[in-house]
């Protein structure tokens, strides 16, 4: 080993210059703080290994780079570790990086002469921060994507920000140039970027540290071995950290595939919350100026520090009290849009259907991912398919398990519809909120066990016994023989004087009651989901235009085959 070191230290001078590194004369005592810089440095070197190694699985396309990022994560071995490592210490770099230039700013390193090497650190964060942003949309799901639609729509509210959003996305919307853009930017530019200001910080710090020791008298140490010691302590401590992120949480989260014609809640990364918090509270007309005009003006303080602050030596006033209001600001905010998401109803719903959009997506890319993407996966997935149907088109009127909203339904609620409870409970009180009493079919049906209010004396109330036949037979349509045949005559008896059963019936013609053979069978929810008016289902005047908030016609104005799919999943949910 000796040889070879002679060897290499004859060729490259590897040895004096190790020498020099080690031996390089440091100011005044050393000091945790200083091991900030070492740290972040050891963090690229992390971020750039791993990087790398995850760069060999990532396809930078709008089709492949989900399926990518879910092969890395849940099939190659060890994948969730790397991206955990990758994704948390990029997060560490940041809250590093931001302490860092806080500390300078309290402290003298940022006075002459190292001037240059502060803007080199305070630069450095607005990198680090770029280099999350690009990261987090690489995997192309719905979080990283929303969450730079949000962003990228802010930025176009400002001066010159439609030029901006363009020059990123490549054109009007936020796809394939984008994306391939950003990767460009978080793969190649930015580390480079990042790699140069870490040198040029150092570089400054050592070149005016003896001549910072000589003018306080505070004399000078070598580097080796108390400070290496705390450089190498911190940045454990840090990678630990990481780890221990990384182990708990599993690796980094991946969101369903981003889906452009989807309503997704978005939210930016948690560092990023205080900015959300701060544009709520913000007028429309202020919205560009609160959201990038605060964080702008920030940045633009801290930037003239070094040439504000007059003061030769000592603890900078300036510099603390601009650390004060900016954690002061930064930090309730950010308390404040974390605990409304905490109490929110409406998000937790939305956070929780998106969650269960995730889950699937996952089990599903288990088996592989079609050619065309992950969202053809997600379409021929029927249970999926089916309920996003339902959110898009009937959740706005009908109410089914979790989904709808019972303040504003305007038609049955479809939990249990069509089974034997529900059909007793609609011939008892047909006009209840959960039946038609919010729907144009109110008072049209009476109940068949309670008297009319102007009641003549010729009503005949139906018994119990006759109901529950009924009932049953409606909802099974014959797996009883003995109760299919009492239950269908009464139907035939009692029901065929607005109904039809089987095409007869409605003595009174007035086409408004539906036809109950069949009544809940997939065949029946397609002819009404496709056209109401139809004689299979509500007849010809379910579209009159007296009946407001009657059930639209769908057929022609979405797909044969989504109703095919949303009429077979709502079979099976209502029995669920």
């Amino acid at each position: 080993m000796s040889r070879l070191g002679d060897y290499f230290d004859d060729r490259i001078g590897f040895r004096r210059r190790t020498r020099e590194m080690l031996e390089h004369p440091i100011a005044g005592s050393p000091s945790w703080a200083r091991s900030m810089g070492f740290t972040l440095l050891f963090l690229l070197c992390a971020e750039t290994v791993t990087g790398v190694a995850l760069m060999t699985t990532y396809a930078p396309s709008i089709e492949a780079a989900w399926a990518s990022v879910h092969f890395t994560t849940y099939i190659a071995p060890h994948g969730w570790l790397l991206r955990g490592l990758h994704r948390f210490s990029g997060e560490a770099m940041l809250v590093l990086a931001c302490a860092h230039v806080a500390m300078l700013a309290m402290g003298e390193a940022h006075r002459r002469p190292r001037e240059v090497g502060y803007v080199a650190a305070l630069l450095a964060v607005g990198v680090i921060a770029a280099a999350c942003v690009t990261g987090a949309v690489l995997p192309w799901d719905q979080q990283g994507y929303w969450a730079r639609r949000v962003e990228l729509g802010i930025t176009a509210m400002g001066p010159g920000g439609s030029a901006i959003v363009r020059l990123v996305q490549g054109g009007s919307e936020l796809g394939q140039l984008a994306l391939t853009r950003m990767y460009a930017l978080h793969v190649i530019v930015l580390p480079l970027v990042c790699a140069g200001l870490f040198r040029l910080r150092r570089r400054s710090e050592w070149t005016f540290g003896d001549k910072i020791s000589a003018r306080h008298n505070t004399g000078y140490e070598s580097y080796y071995p108390r400070q290496l010691a705390r450089d190498l302590a911190l940045a454990m401590s840090v990678t630990l950290l990481v780890g221990w992120m990384t182990y708990k949480v599993h690796g980094a989260p991946l969101d369903a595939p981003a889906d452009p014609s989807s309503d997704y809640t978005a939210r930016p990364e948690w560092y990023f919350m205080w900015l959300y918090e701060l544009r709520r509270r913000m007028p429309a007309p202020l919205e560009f100026w609160g959201t990038l005009g605060v964080p702008g003006a920030l940045f633009v303080l801290f930037g003239a520090l070094p040439w504000v602050d007059k003061r030769p030596h000592g603890v900078s006033r300036i510099g603390v009290v601009l650390v004060l209001v900016s954690f002061a600001t930064i930090g309730p905010l950010g308390y404040m849009a974390m605990d409304r998401d905490a109490h929110d109803a409406k998000y937790a719903k939305a956070h929780q259907v998106a969650a269960k959009r995730a889950r699937i997506a996952v089990d599903l890319a288990m088996h592989g991912v079609p050619p065309g993407g992950p969202l053809v996966m997600l379409r021929d997935d029927p249970d999926l398919r089916g309920e996003a149907l339902f959110v898009q088109h009937c959740a706005s009127c009908h109410v089914l398990g979790e989904l709808g909203d019972k303040k504003k339904a305007t038609a049955p609620l479809l939990d249990g519809w069509g089974q034997e409870a529900w059909i007793r409970a609609m011939l008892h009180d047909p006009d209840g909120d959960d039946r038609f009493g919010r729907t144009p079919y109110k008072e049209q049906m009476p109940s068949m066990d309670v008297p009319p209010k102007d009641n003549t004396g010729d009503f005949k109330p139906m018994s119990t016994e006759d109901m529950t036949a009924v009932a049953k037979f409606l909802s099974s349509q014959g797996d009883d023989a003995t109760l299919t045949s009492v239950g269908e005559n009464v139907v035939k008896d009692r029901c065929t004087v607005c109904h039809l059963f089987k095409g007869e019936g409605d003595d009174n013609a007035q086409g408004l009651a539906p036809e109950l053979a069949g009544y809940g069978s997939f065949d029946w929810i397609r002819a009404q989901i496709g056209d109401p008016s139809s004689k299979a289902t509500y007849r010809e005047n379910a579209l009159d235009p007296k009946m407001k908030h009657h059930m639209p016609r769908f057929a022609g104005e979405i797909p044969a085959s989504d109703i095919d799919v949303l009429a077979r999943w709502v079979k099976r949910r209502v029995r669920t």
